[in-house]
């Protein structure tokens, strides 16, 4: 279900999430203003009875940030024109489709009364979700002649949205079932806190004392001095955000101290 609100020309919107999550999607408008002028129409020829323009308010945009355009339209006209704006946008893929974890935002209804040669201006803001896929957000801001579902002159204009991969995050809990003089026995819990899944990993560590490992079960591993290596075996080699991989634990020996290890480092990233 889509909810949408409108006072004068200040906008809000809610949206659908692409997978059927509901959430919200905050669409504001600046107070637009419209003004009797010499009207600065581009092109040559017959010139349409609006011209629209859209700026971004950055070159590029990341997930999470919100998008704001600035409209500008003038009536290319002597004649005073009664229209309205319906002003919307869509987060896409390179595909063109709306990217998974986007809001989905609905059109709104402002009425504009342009004078003749007059020009109007706004400034829209749609928000967006940290996790939004999307490759491009597209403005669509066109006017309608009042009583006409034909658009005098259509405004689209695209920005790129950025898709870096977040680093990973993570956390490590070493516990220890057993211990007796002179051997151990020792588990590892690790958390993916990131954003997105870990597909192969590696953790590194030192133990505290003078531990040496005999075996680790759910990983292989390499021990040089105190300094251990462990790396996924082929079934627990994933890890999805917000999981955590109880699967790997080792046996072996001590001396003189079996502190717990310290250290923790999965896939080159300091965990917690």
């Amino acid at each position: 279900m889509r909810i949408l609100r409108m006072a004068a020309l200040t906008l809000g919107a809610l949206g659908l999430c692409a997978g059927g999550t509901a959430a919200a999607a905050a669409t504001t408008a600046t107070t637009a203003t419209t003004a009797a002028g010499t009207a600065v129409c581009s092109g040559s020829g017959e010139l349409p009875v609006l011209d629209v323009t859209q700026t971004f308010g950055q070159a590029n945009y990341n997930p999470g940030q919100s998008v704001t355009v600035t409209v500008t339209a003038v009536n290319c006209t002597s004649q005073t024109l009664s229209t309205h704006i319906e002003p919307y946008g869509r987060f896409a893929d390179a595909a063109g489709n709306i990217a998974r974890g986007c809001y989905v935002i609905d059109p709104t209804w402002n009425p504009v009364t342009f004078a003749p040669n007059g020009t109007y201006t706004a400034s829209f803001t749609y928000q967006s979700a940290s996790g939004c896929t999307a490759t491009q957000f597209t403005a669509y801001d066109s006017f309608y002649a009042d009583g006409s579902s034909t658009p005098l002159n259509p405004g689209t204009a695209s920005v790129p949205i950025n898709q870096t991969t977040p680093p990973v995050a993570c956390h490590v809990v070493y516990a220890r079932p057993s211990e007796w003089p002179g051997g151990f026995t020792g588990t590892l819990a690790i958390t993916n806190t990131g954003q997105t899944a870990v597909n192969g990993w590696t953790l590194t560590f030192a133990f505290g004392g003078d531990q040496q490992a005999t075996n680790f079960w759910g990983a292989s591993f390499t021990q040089k001095g105190q300094q251990v290596k462990l790396t996924n075996l082929a079934w627990d080699a994933s890890i999805a955000p917000g999981a955590t991989l109880f699967s790997v634990g080792a046996y072996g020996t001590w001396i003189t101290s079996d502190a717990p290890p310290y250290g923790f480092v999965l896939n080159g990233v300091p965990c917690s």
